[in-house]
């Protein structure tokens, strides 16, 4: 049985407008992944989520409900990826669309008018 290496690599980005629905490419992983972990948040450290997805485009993650209830984590429904929640009406929700031969796509869906800058940092595997 011949040994597979694990290939990995850590890709910085952000989202200067979270309130703006779409997609965002994520370059850089120098390799199409199989799956990441994302954690994330808005640029001043406050409605962080840690995310995950595999190979077969499963995905979850928990995040902190800031400014709705203090010290709050919550876990998601398997249908994204990281959730920023600014406060109890406004926040962004965060799926994966698809691995690329580089990195992935992620697809931004805002709920009423969340504002703020993102920071998110994946860790690639494939």
């Amino acid at each position: 049985m011949s040994h597979i290496p694990l290939r990995t690599k850590m890709v910085n980005t952000t989202r200067a407008d979270i309130s703006v629905n779409g997609t965002q490419n994520i370059t850089g992983a120098g390799f199409k992944p199989k799956g990441y972990v994302v954690i994330g948040g808005i640029s001043n450290g406050n409605a962080p989520f840690i995310g995950i997805v595999d190979s077969a485009a499963g995905q979850s993650h928990i995040d902190n409900y800031y400014g709705v209830t203090a010290g709050r984590w919550i876990t998601d429904d398997n249908s994204a990826i990281g959730t920023i929640h600014i406060d109890a009406t406004h926040s962004t929700r965060i799926t994966h669309t698809s691995f690329d031969d580089d990195g992935a796509t992620i697809t931004w869906t805002k709920t009423s008018s969340p504002t703020g800058a993102a920071q998110l940092k994946f860790l690639f595997f494939g």
